[in-house]
């Protein structure tokens, strides 16, 4: 390996202005690189790549863009759970949930989110309503316009029943919680709904 140094300083703690390396450089510590650092190949490493500062990503600029984008920087990733999910109906009275099913998963790539997973209801006291809301989402969906608004499908099974059917989910602009467009007095006894939604975090 060849080192070229132009300037600076060798040392305990060696500084330097321009450095070209023509080989292999290996590090046993830290390094400290308080401008840009620009590499003409490919970067490979055994551990994680760490955003330091938040807002800071990785910079698709270099990429064509389509008409009407706002950002090409992806600055976020998060997996979790959302645990203690409750149904509340619009009007009044409530819905029980059976505690073992209470949870939803959730990927967030830069602003998208989406929201999976399985829930049960174990009994209800006279819950009236035209909705059902289902919280809380693990992020609140954004606010400003109509591109906050999202929409799928749920699939709803009836214990005893043996039935499947669809019914619509939706948020909107600053929710906390999806809307299930449901009939709340039709939601009793045991009833399993299965959850697929991705939305625009704030």
């Amino acid at each position: 390996m060849t080192i070229k140094q132009y300037g600076g300083v060798f040392g305990r703690n060696p500084t330097f202005n321009d450095v070209t390396i023509e080989g292999q450089l290996t590090f046993d510590g830290d390094i400290d690189i308080n401008s840009d650092l620009k590499v003409s190949g490919d970067i490979e490493t055994t551990g994680n790549v760490i955003i330091a500062t938040s807002g800071k990503g990785i910079d698709f600029s270099a990429t064509g863009q389509a008409t009407g984008m706002t950002s090409e920087l992806l600055d976020d990733y998060e997996e979790g759970y959302v645990t203690g999910i409750t149904m509340t109906p619009s009007t009044s009275g409530t819905i029980t949930m059976l505690a073992a099913y209470t949870t939803l998963s959730y990927t967030k790539v830069g602003r998208i989110v989406t929201i999976t997973g399985n829930l049960v209801t174990s009994s209800s006291s006279s819950p009236v309503g035209t909705s059902v809301a289902i919280g809380t989402l693990p992020f609140t969906v954004a606010a400003g316009d109509q591109t906050a608004f999202a929409a799928g499908n749920a699939v709803t099974y009836y214990e005893g029943g043996g039935v499947y059917s669809s019914t619509p989910i939706r948020v909107t602009e600053s929710a906390t919680a999806i809307t299930w467009l449901i009939d709340a007095s039709t939601v009793s006894g045991v009833k399993e709904l299965y959850i697929n939604l991705s939305y625009v975090a704030a």
